[in-house]
């Protein structure tokens, strides 16, 4: 059975976001633009101009692995919402966990519809997605972007006797103090999912094939990056989630096989750097091949909805079938590290199945007429 959204958001409301995108955009132009004259006029080296446009870029496309997020900032946000009750309200979709600025993961769910479905067929079935962030600076900010966002620790979040269809937690889980309160994290929110959990982060796995030649990838020597979640961490807080999945798949993405890329960094560039600049870093060697292929990005699916193990074709809700695709798309990039799903017994058939899950609830959806 598909399951859908009937929330209609309205005409109004949307017209008034795409003038606000608008203005941003022109205002973001504008300020880059004066940069680059201030910079051409006074030039230094201690402010690259590929480091400010690059990082402006990154946050404007919500790449929430840039945003610091150190201790000092966690302890700050986490006394500043003690004692703020977290309730989970009734008719929400999605819950997006560490939402922060509402300009990332917050979104995932109206443009995956809006990418397989078109903008308008999107628009008429938006779903609604709450945010929760421990933060109440960047809920503010959340908020004034026009997303519905909650303060409160994630980990004391009441259900309230409801729950969601899915979770998203980007780039969030490495910013704990520690990798208990991560793997926690995972296990409460996937309580309160009734069809899927979605996950990215940054990949810390086989670090040592870098370190052993003198390299890092330049988010691994960060403050804000508190917990190396890996896909080992990943694999036992899903295993050991009171929800039981029925399916999940972890890959990691963005393969890494030099120390040309501009992720890598030698040892003994400054801490929290980001991206590779000759003008800031130190020297490196640009041809060293990596053995075992070290990735950049991890992503998980999982799956709560009960499976079948026969020749049926079996359909999720198409918000799960959205959830997989965010995997499928990018296999091409990708190296699957664990695939479970029932009656496979390794990890080409888990995969096989999945698609082909994945596809026929497309298929249906689009097959209605409404799309």
């Amino acid at each position: 059975m598909i399951s859908r959204s009937n929330i209609v958001v309205p005409i109004g409301a949307v017209l008034r976001r795409r003038k606000s995108l608008k203005e941003y955009r022109i205002f973001r132009i504008f300020s880059i633009t004066i940069v680059i004259v201030v910079l051409a006029v006074f030039p230094t080296k201690s402010i690259p101009l590929f480091s400010l446009v690059r990082q402006n870029e990154d946050e404007v496309l919500g790449l929430e692995t840039l945003n610091f997020f150190s201790l000092q900032d966690f302890q700050r946000a986490e006394k500043e919402s003690k004692g703020v009750p977290v309730v989970l309200p009734p008719g929400f979709d999605v819950l997006d966990v560490g939402a922060s600025k509402g300009v990332g993961s917050i979104n995932f769910l109206p443009q995956a519809l809006k990418s397989e479905f078109g903008k308008y067929q999107a628009l008429e079935y938006n779903p609604r997605t709450l945010g929760v962030d421990i933060d109440p600076n960047k809920v503010a900010i959340c908020r004034q972007a026009g997303k519905e966002c909650l303060v409160g620790n994630i980990l004391e979040l009441s259900s309230g006797g409801n729950s969601v269809g899915g979770v998203t937690a980007w780039h969030v889980l490495e910013h704990m103090p520690s990798c208990d309160i991560a793997e926690k994290i995972w296990m409460r929110t996937s309580e309160l999912a009734d069809r899927f959990s979605l996950f990215h982060g940054p990949a810390f796995d086989d670090s040592h094939v870098l370190s052993d030649k003198g390299f890092h990838r330049f988010y691994e020597n960060w403050t804000g990056h508190r917990c190396h979640f890996n896909s080992s961490m990943l694999s036992r807080a899903i295993n050991s989630s009171p929800h039981v999945a029925s399916a999940y798949i972890i890959a990691l993405i963005h393969p890494i096989e030099t120390s040309k890329s501009d992720v890598i960094l030698p040892n003994g560039a400054s801490m929290n750097s980001h991206h590779y600049n000759s003008d800031i870093h130190p020297p490196k060697l640009e041809n060293v091949h990596f053995l075992p292929t070290v990735y950049e990005e991890m992503r998980a699916c999982v799956l709560y909805e009960a499976l079948g193990t026969g020749n049926t074709t079996i359909t999720v809700g198409l918000d799960a079938a959205l959830a997989l695709k965010d995997i499928f798309k990018l296999l091409g990039k990708s190296q699957i590290v664990s695939c479970q799903a029932p009656g496979t017994a390794d990890v080409y058939s888990c995969m096989q199945y999945l698609e082909n899950i994945m596809v026929a609830t497309l298929q249906e959806a689009k097959s209605m007429g409404t799309w």
